[in-house]
C-alpha cells in the first residue's frame, strides 16, 4: 500500500503539523452583488466555505472557540466505522496510535501515525492506516481519500479537559 505523490505531499506537510482541505464552491450561491463591500463578500464566502467544510470551524478553533487537542477511543471508533473498519480493528489501531496509554489519541500522537506512513510505510501501523484511507482499495492512497480521513478525524477531535476548565 502506497501514497500517490500528491497523497505523500499533503501527508508529509499533515506529518509536520500542516492540515491541508480541499472543498468546492460549485452550485453556491457566491456571486457577489453590484456595490458589495470587498468584507461583506468575504463573510459570504466565509459563510459558503463553513456549509460544504463543516469541520472548518473546528480545525480552526474547535467547536467551542478552544484549539483542539485529542480524540476518545469511542469517538475514534465511530470515525473508522465510517471508512469500513470494524470495532476490533478500530480498537487495536487506537492502542497502537494511543502512545502514552490514556485512553485518546492526542494531536501529536495522530501527527506521529502520519509520520510513520511516509518514513516507515511498512509498518504494520502505517499499513492500517493506508488500508483504512484506501477506499476503493486500488493500493494508492490520493489526496482525496487522504484529505477525507483527515477531514473526519479533525471533527472528531475533543477540547482537552484542561483548557475547558480555564
Amino acid at each position: 500500500m502506497t501514497f500517490s505523490p500528491d497523497a505523500q505531499a499533503l501527508a508529509e506537510l499533515r506529518a509536520n503539523g500542516v492540515t491541508v482541505a480541499t472543498v468546492s464552491l460549485v452550485g453556491l450561491n457566491t456571486s457577489r452583488s453590484p456595490g458589495e463591500s470587498d468584507a461583506d463578500y468575504i463573510q459570504q464566502l466565509n459563510a459558503a466555505l463553513k456549509s460544504r467544510l463543516p469541520f472548518a470551524q473546528s480545525t480552526i478553533e474547535g467547536r467551542d472557540g478552544i484549539a483542539n487537542g485529542f480524540i476518545s477511543q469511542s469517538d475514534f471508533e465511530t470515525v473508522l466505522a465510517q471508512f469500513g473498519d470494524n470495532k476490533s480493528d478500530a480498537d487495536n489501531l487506537f492502542a497502537a496510535l494511543d502512545e502514552d496509554h490514556d485512553g485518546s489519541v492526542s494531536n501529536a500522537e495522530w501527527l506521529s501515525a502520519v509520520r510513520e506512513t511516509t518514513s516507515a510505510p511498512g509498518d504494520s501501523t502505517a499499513q492500517s492506516l493506508l488500508k483504512l484511507m484506501d477506499s476503493n482499495g486500488d493500493g494508492t492512497v490520493s489526496s482525496a481519500e487522504f484529505t477525507q480521513l483527515e477531514s473526519t478525524m479533525i471533527a472528531a477531535e475533543k477540547v482537552p479537559a484542561e483548557k475547558v476548565a480555564s
